[in-house]
């Protein structure tokens, strides 16, 4: 769901071909959201971070 997820407000919706745009506003490209989803999405574990 990295492609489907919005940043600002945590919605999921689907990306229209290769743009995302979500009800609060906010757009991009759909591949840049995942990495964007990806990077926030880290999590600690023990003594170290993890994605």
């Amino acid at each position: 769901y990295t492609r489907q997820i919005c940043p600002i407000c945590g919605r999921i919706q689907h990306a229209k071909d290769r743009n995302y745009i979500c009800r609060c506003g906010y757009q991009t490209h759909r591949d840049l959201l995942g990495a964007i989803n990806i990077c926030n999405s880290t999590e600690y574990i023990g003594n170290r971070y993890t994605a």
